[in-house]
């Protein structure tokens, strides 16, 4: 297996992963959205550990056509015949036929769309690092938020079992949420500035996140849409998860007791007032994106959404189906199907056509008219029954005028 190969293949199976993710989100569109987040959440880790159990995994050999084969070029296509070697030498053919090979160019083209690709998913990675290289340091220079207080309690009440750093982020900036291990707060200077009950859905909105570790899940998705930036599913599955994300912490949100109204409006001041850095945004989970607004605030106001999250349970089981579906996936390897063998006919009846014979005038006197093309034809005849003897198990046919 090259490296062009390997990565074809990873492509395929990952787009396959993809669409079927796709899929199930379509059909969980009336449930909550904390399981559709899931659903895009196990499909960006399952196209991450399809590289490596495909090196891992033993091979599955699976037919599969020409069509499918023709995108990895490993496989040679080879057709076998057989052929009466006796009856082409008394023929007089060539048994093989050589022909010169063609000229390989010094440079394989392949190398130009592995280099791409590896280009492409370097950036993304470069991105993820540099993002998270601004958040430490922010992390260091910052002090600790006034809202650090008031976040306490409201932890406690959307059911977040350890205290979160609130951090003091610069005026003007969006509320967000980072860190793997230990996550943070960050809340903008004029925070203090604003109304109790602002304040309030703010926090309980980044701690949503906290209890539903969301920072890794961001990970896992931009990782995934990293290595994979080329396709657009990959795209399709980042912008689902962000949306499906954010509304499964504003589901949070209003069960933790907030009016909706309220929250929508708070929401709305937030994603108009205030705006990320990119190479934060990279890494963090900013409380709004003016993109995704719209969405948002439907399905907020509207009552029949159902808000529940999901249990452990569940994550589980979707997990478990995760890996029993990506698994065997990942083992199964294409192969060529046998081409049947061609039988050559036992025998061959050849058709012998003698070139066209030009009459001359060849006569003399004491001849006869017609002597000399009587003697053409006889020695004609001659010549193609001596022949005709010579083909095996076949007949000669004349052709000729007469």
């Amino acid at each position: 297996m090259t490296a062009y190969s390997f990565l074809v293949g990873v492509a395929v199976k990952s787009s396959a992963v993809l669409a079927m993710a796709w899929l199930a989100a379509w059909l969980l569109r009336k449930r909550p959205a904390a399981l559709r987040h899931l659903v895009w959440t196990s499909a960006a880790a399952s196209v991450l550990a399809l590289p490596l159990l495909t090196l891992v995994l033993p091979a599955v050999r699976m037919p599969a056509s020409g069509a499918l084969l023709a995108l990895v070029p490993d496989i040679t296509f080879r057709t076998d015949s057989t052929a009466s070697a006796a009856a082409a030498v008394r023929f007089g053919l060539a048994a093989q036929q050589t022909r010169p090979a063609p000229a390989h160019s010094p440079i394989d083209w392949r190398l130009f769309p592995m280099l791409l690709w590896a280009a492409g998913a370097l950036l993304g990675v470069a991105q993820m690092v540099v993002g998270g290289r601004v958040i430490a340091g922010a992390r260091r220079r910052t002090h600790p938020h006034p809202a650090q207080v008031e976040s306490v309690a409201l932890a406690e009440a959307i059911g977040v079992g350890h205290a979160v750093d609130v951090l003091e982020a610069p005026a003007g900036s969006m509320p967000m949420t980072c860190g793997l291990l230990r996550p943070v707060i960050f809340l903008p200077a004029d925070a203090g500035d604003w109304d109790a009950e602002r304040r309030r859905v703010v926090l309980l909105h980044e701690l949503a996140h906290v209890r539903r570790g969301d920072a890794g899940a961001h990970i896992l998705t931009r990782l995934a849409l990293a290595l994979h930036w080329w396709n657009p599913l990959a795209w399709l599955a980042w912008r689902e998860s962000l949306k499906e994300r954010e509304r499964a912490a504003d589901d949070l949100v209003l069960l933790a007791g907030e009016r909706a109204s309220a929250y929508a409006g708070h929401l709305l001041e937030v994603a108009r007032a205030l705006q990320s850095k990119p190479p934060v945004a990279w890494a963090a989970l900013a409380m709004a994106r003016r993109s995704q607004l719209e969405g948002r605030l439907l399905s907020i106001l509207d009552p029949h959404v159902p808000r529940n999250s999901v249990a452990r349970v569940s994550a589980l089981a979707i997990a478990l189906l995760a890996i029993m579906t990506v698994a065997p996936f990942a083992a199964m390897r294409a192969q060529d199907q046998p081409a049947p063998q061609a039988t050559s006919p036992q025998d061959v009846e050849a058709t012998i056509q003698p070139p066209p014979i030009t009459r001359r005038s060849t006569w003399q006197p004491g001849n006869s008219p017609g002597t000399s093309s009587s003697t053409a034809r006889r020695s004609c005849s001659k010549r193609l029954s001596s022949f005709a003897k010579r083909v095996p198990g076949g007949r000669a046919r004349n052709m000729s005028r007469g």
